[in-house]
């Protein structure tokens, strides 16, 4: 029998089954606050709630908290449902502010990247026309004289089919101004297709909207189709990360149809909120946007699209497409106009997705025929493609959120508040670090991780293995639930009044995810015979590759250690390379080409890539003569 349950702080109530779990039953309330980063396995604890008053099924024992009596806290994802129940949700870092550091320049696209205002071409097309009206002599139908213009104006014999929707609107449209009308006109399949007819020569601005769907943000641009110009950008965090922090927790997530549908909605809600901020900011009603160009990894193209992700994780990690077709916009979810055309950045397997393809195309490497480059997208997943206009090979490593603050003690995403450079002395008499935002710090940031690891090891305060030093000074060091720290801001000096505190534990984490990307380009050089010093280039992708201190990267392990000037910030490329799509057609056909070259390696296959992992467990590398410059 259903039970009523209630949430607190919001007071949301309704009735769920029997034996459902309660994170499951927040789902169905439409209780959205709790977090499950590790997917529902139990391990993250972000999805703490105490039973205020009720009880609760947790491995086959009820448990029951009378009404006024002392709370119990569980996870909610271990916990069932027996009967009626209020929850409080337990507050802590997933709440984190939602305000981001995303950078001043997100919207800049290098003008060498953007095609001549001749070479144009959106999807969609917006065509003026003058349709000849109805004679004696000529009393052909209102449909057919339409195709006639259009077939003028594009200089094309194609057939012609018109929308259902535009059909109806034309016979108006056509004698309220004398034949003058504005038609929305897709014209990369046949048949050309009529979206909508107006009447008059409609004065509405052109725009589009390019959006990269990152496991962590999502970003938008609305573009001027006219000239490529960015007029108005927005970003914020994935609204799927509530269930999982990375993409195998949230492909075990989505392991039903009900949580799919749950996935697609909260990633669907980040994407129209965004859609909607820009298109506010340049007062563009939603229906005047025909053209959408998304790019993303795999599994978030999935997600969004509703589709089963469970083979993506499973051998031999076959994906259900990795080039969708053009959609539109009602099939996708967007709130734009309902049929606008929606284009994907193809991807080239389970793990290296449109988000990669899309990327590599802003760079010069893809037009070098003589010298070979590094393209590493550093965020929750680590995908690094090596090559140049000859051949193109790409692979992904499983680096995992800590970048992103998951797992780590004193960990957060980059907001208000987050540590995002740190330097120390070796007494650790001098700290200091820069705050998002300024002011006193909350956490450390993935920036802020690198650059702490990087300075507690040149400084001797970690050995190689990453534990705390005997020369680390005691009154810094502490111990927090069973683990040794070291104390980076007393309680004091902290916005939560709490010391920030990075423990071994934290630290043993860091390594394994920098000795993921590291060993990944280790051994995705060793296939083609080549060392770190062949490299001409590297190029660094991603919102969070952009703060990245390069020397501390190094001295870490994480970046191979080459010349510094050999390393080029790209910013979120995925996002560029989707705004280049949007509004050229060569573009979107060179990028399928280049979808098509790349080879995709699997390298969970390879079991040389273990090797290489475990020799990247330590500070840089148990092979300290890679690391020349690293004293």
């Amino acid at each position: 029998m259903p039970h009523t349950i209630t949430f607190l702080p919001s007071n949301k109530t309704g009735l769920v089954a029997s034996g459902i779990r309660i994170s499951d039953a927040a789902t169905t309330i439409d209780e959205f606050d709790l977090h499950l980063e590790c997917g529902g396995k139990g391990t993250c604890q972000k999805c703490l709630v105490e039973l205020v008053a009720g009880c609760v099924e947790i491995n086959d024992r009820i448990f029951t908290v009378a009404k006024g009596a002392k709370p119990l806290r569980i996870l909610s994802c271990q916990g069932r449902v027996c009967g009626e129940g209020v929850f409080s949700i337990v507050a802590g870092r997933a709440h984190e502010a939602a305000t981001m550091s995303l950078g001043k320049d997100i919207a800049a696209i290098p003008p060498g990247l953007l095609p001549a205002a001749q070479d144009i071409s959106p999807i969609v097309t917006t065509l003026r026309l003058c349709v000849d009206q109805p004679g004696a002599e000529s009393n052909f139908p209102d449909s057919q004289r339409l195709e006639t213009q259009v077939w003028s104006v594009v200089k094309s014999d194609a057939p012609v089919s018109i929308e259902p929707s535009a059909l109806r609107s034309l016979p108006n449209a056509l004698r309220a101004d004398n034949g003058r009308i504005t038609v929305r006109l897709r014209k990369d399949a046949e048949p050309m297709t009529v979206l909508s007819v107006d009447a008059g020569d409609k004065e509405s601005p052109d725009v589009g909207i390019a959006c990269d769907i990152g496991t962590t943000t999502v970003s938008v641009h609305c573009v001027d189709l006219s000239t490529g110009k960015v007029l108005a950008t927005s970003s914020d965090y994935n609204g799927q990360i509530r269930r999982g922090a990375d993409v195998i927790s949230r492909i075990d997530y989505a392991k039903n149809d009900q949580r799919i549908g749950e996935m697609r909605t909260l990633v669907l809600a980040t994407m129209n909120g965004l859609i909607t901020t820009v298109l506010d900011n340049m007062h563009i009603p939603a229906d005047e946007v025909f053209n959408v160009a998304l790019a993303g990894n795999t599994t978030m193209i999935h997600l969004l699209l509703g589709l089963p992700s469970q083979a993506i994780r499973e051998s031999p990690y076959v994906p259900v497409v990795n080039a969708p077709p053009v959609m539109r916009a009602w099939d996708v979810g967007l709130n734009v106009h309902p049929l606008a055309a929606v284009s994907f950045a193809p991807g080239v397997g389970s793990y290296v997705g449109g988000d990669i393809t899309s990327g590599l195309l802003t760079t010069p490497m893809i037009h070098d025929k003589h010298a070979m480059s590094l393209f590493m997208d550093i965020g929750t997943n680590g995908e690094i493609a090596i090559g140049n206009a000859e051949f193109l090979m790409a692979a992904a490593c499983s680096a995992g959120p800590a970048f992103e603050g998951s797992g780590i003690k004193c960990g957060m995403r980059a907001a208000l508040g987050a540590i995002e450079s740190f330097e120390t002395d070796a007494q650790m008499n001098d700290v200091r670090y820069s705050v998002i935002g300024g002011g006193k710090p909350k956490g450390v940031c993935g920036s802020g991780l690198i650059s702490l690891l990087g300075e507690l090891y040149t400084k001797g305060l970690i050995d190689r293995a990453g534990k705390i030093s005997a020369s680390a000074p005691a009154r810094s060091i502490a111990k927090i639930d069973g683990t040794t720290g070291l104390v980076l801001a007393q309680a004091a000096d902290t916005l939560d009044g709490a010391a920030i505190v990075i423990t071994e534990p934290d630290i043993d984490n860091l390594i394994r995810t920098k000795g993921a990307i590291y060993a990944a380009c280790d051994l995705m050089l060793a296939n083609i015979g080549l060392s770190v010093r062949d490299i001409s280039h590297v190029y660094i992708a991603g919102g969070f590759g952009r703060f990245i201190d390069i020397d501390k990267a190094v001295r870490i392990g994480m970046l191979p250690d080459i010349p510094r000037d050999k390393f080029t910030y790209l910013g979120n490329s995925s996002l560029t390379g989707a705004t280049l799509c949007l509004v050229s057609k060569a573009r979107r056909k060179q990028l399928a080409a280049l979808a098509k070259r790349v080879t995709y390696i699997d390298l969970s296959s390879d079991h040389r890539y273990m090797d290489a992992y475990v020799a990247a467990l330590f500070l840089p590398h148990t092979d300290a003569s890679r690391f020349p410059s690293v004293k």
